[in-house]
């Protein structure tokens, strides 16, 4: 389904073709930059425009930045050279490259005067997926190489999770520059994706998980799939499948919060959070927020962040050590003790926390009812009678 990715994306398409144009009609070099959250289309809608700026006839090099495969500093750039059908470079060229990697400078201007040739016989687009992940090296040469030829027929396409590359981008003022910041698919581009693939429109099981996804290309194409498949569990396997992955991917300490805020199962302030997860309020600086909003597994609200979908939190706490929940909750417990006007919340998430023979949930089932003793006494007396919390472990 590498097309159905690009519903909803008449905008951003429109506007990177218009910078593809300008160097096929007019000789005018450009600089495409397609940012955004992990699987909303950055690569669908690079390719496409690959496809389309080699219809209008330009000699396109594509690449991507992938650790894995970089094996010298400045891989990733001189890869993508050599890459394709007709590649930019020949072996003997390419060659030379490589037993220069560990000069950056040369290195730079020998592909340079490469690329300038080329863009003598016709214009060019040259791709880079997944900037993020380059090393310093690559995007020196990007930034050596792209203000050297500014005044070119070259159209560089530049795609990743970050927009921070523009601004090194210092000494290529004479080149356009379309930033494209993909937002999440509206909830009609996802109806129509599941009507194109299924011959009908989704049910209302399956509305939910794709209102789940976000918006997210990634995560309503692998549903859609799933039900176009027609096993009777495998949408709830496949969406768990991808709240896992996803989870997993994170780190600590953004794993932490979303953990903390599919328990919680309402939206959170920073404040709430930095209390309740001290750990990670000593580890702002690395921008724990910004990692958790881009999982797509959570979204910014007026009253602070929440889990996107009550079928996000489900997953979320399913993939979750069920002594590990239990211990979020005592911890939301005790903190809504302290909060007079969310006893319901603290009754709620004490209950969630009790366990038999467990003498710490008896206590936070006690102090809660004890809180209650006035304003809801019935409650108070369930609380500190519950079985649970007084009945020993077998």
């Amino acid at each position: 389904m590498q097309s159905g990715s690009l519903w909803g994306r008449t905008e951003p398409m429109a506007r990177a073709l218009a910078v593809v144009r300008g160097a096929q009609r007019h000789g005018l070099g450009g600089i495409l930059v397609i940012g955004g959250p992990a699987g909303v289309g950055k690569t669908a809608l690079t390719w496409e425009v690959r496809r389309q700026a080699a219809r209008m006839g330009l000699r396109v090099a594509a690449g991507q930045c992938d650790p894995a495969q970089q094996s010298a500093p400045g891989a990733a750039v001189i890869a993508l050279l050599r890459a394709g059908r007709e590649p930019l470079l020949d072996s003997d060229a390419y060659a030379d490259l490589v037993r220069m990697a560990a000069e950056p400078l040369p290195v730079a201007d020998r592909i340079g005067d490469h690329l300038a040739g080329a863009a003598g016989s016709g214009p060019l687009l040259i791709a880079l997926d997944d900037l993020h992940r380059a090393d310093p090296t690559s995007r020196f040469l990007l930034r050596t190489v792209i203000a050297r030829l500014a005044g070119l027929p070259i159209v560089w396409v530049l795609a990743g999770c970050d927009d921070l590359f523009v601004g090194e981008l210092a000494g290529a003022d004479d080149l356009r520059v379309e930033q494209i910041r993909l937002q999440p698919l509206a909830t009609v581009d996802l109806v129509t994706m599941a009507t194109d693939r299924l011959g009908h429109g989704p049910d209302e099981r399956t509305s939910r998980y794709l209102d789940a996804t976000g918006g997210n290309p990634r995560f309503a194409v692998r549903i859609i799939d799933s039900v176009a498949r027609g096993a009777a569990d495998s949408v709830a396997a496949e969406f768990h499948a991808m709240v896992s992955g996803r989870l997993a991917r994170l780190g600590e300490a953004a794993q932490s919060v979303v953990r903390l805020l599919a328990v919680a199962g309402r939206p959170l302030t920073i404040g709430e959070i930095d209390a309740l997860l001290p750990d990670t309020a000593a580890h702002r600086e690395d921008d724990v927020v910004s990692e958790v909003l881009d999982s797509g597994l959570t979204t910014a609200v007026r009253e602070g962040l929440s889990c996107r979908h009550e079928l996000v939190s489900q997953a979320v706490r399913d993939c979750t050590r069920a002594s590990h929940v239990r211990r979020l909750h005592r911890r939301l417990a005790e903190y809504y003790l302290t909060d007079s006007v969310r006893p319901a919340q603290a009754v709620a998430h004490a209950r969630a926390a009790a366990e038999p023979g467990d003498a710490s949930s008896g206590m936070t089932l006690l102090v809660a009812a004890e809180s209650l003793a006035d304003t809801d006494p019935d409650c108070a007396s369930e609380l500190a009678t519950h079985e649970d919390c007084h009945r020993p472990r077998r």
